[in-house]
């Protein structure tokens, strides 16, 4: 009792928010590097967005105590230690595409460019939230993609923000692609309704892949 005391009075009364998100890295030394350091996990770490979606954050600054007390009751933790074991078996929340799509649409909420009237992602931002969410097993073109947004992206039309229906249709392509890899790049190519950067992608497999992800990622 003495610990978690100690503890809601060390994160919550010097300071009402845990500061989480690519979008905050750099900006100041926050308790969101000491709770994410105390949990041995990185920045980069798809906990960063998977234990924030079990709060039910709804602001990717702030984590109230209310919040945190239902993400440990959703964990079933009641104390430090097990929230820090919770932690490392957290990527397994992203495991399977019906276990990511709601935490995936639940970033584009959290981390959205609150700037605009638009709801959107910088594009940065959508670049790391790829990267942390994407695993091969679900995608099993990951390596592929990781290489086009590394070496293609800058050959791309402006970095454009990627807005909410450019969010999830990436994520449709990715449920097209575990059903028939061929089938999915031939229907972005053909269609010529999806988003610059899917239609950029089906083509760099097309071109420069050539069948080795398409016949041979699993």
């Amino acid at each position: 009792f003495f610990f978690f005391f100690f503890f809601f009075f060390f994160f919550f009364k010097q300071k009402t928010a845990y500061e989480i998100g690519v979008r905050l890295v750099g900006s100041e030394m926050c308790i969101r590097d000491r709770l994410y350091t105390d949990l041995g996990i990185s920045l980069t770490d798809a906990a960063t967005i998977i234990f924030p979606y079990t709060c039910s954050m709804t602001d990717f600054d702030a984590l109230t105590e209310a919040q945190f007390c239902k993400g440990m009751n959703a964990l079933g933790k009641s104390n430090w230690g097990g929230l820090k074991t919770a932690a490392k078996s957290m990527h397994e929340d992203i495991s399977t595409l019906e276990k990511l799509t709601p935490i995936y649409k639940y970033a584009m909420e959290l981390f959205r460019d609150r700037g605009t009237s638009h709801k959107h992602l910088k594009h940065e931002v959508a670049v790391l939230l790829w990267g942390q969410l994407l695993t091969k097993e679900v995608f099993p073109c990951k390596e592929q993609w990781d290489d086009f947004l590394g070496e293609y992206q800058k050959d791309l039309p402006a970095k454009k923000a990627v807005t909410t229906d450019v969010w999830n249709m990436f994520l449709e392509f990715v449920r097209m692609v575990r059903e028939n890899k061929e089938e999915a790049v031939k229907k972005v190519m053909e269609d010529g309704v999806w988003p610059i950067i899917i239609e950029a992608f089906a083509g760099y497999l097309r071109k420069t892949v050539n069948s080795f992800c398409l016949k041979s990622c699993y």
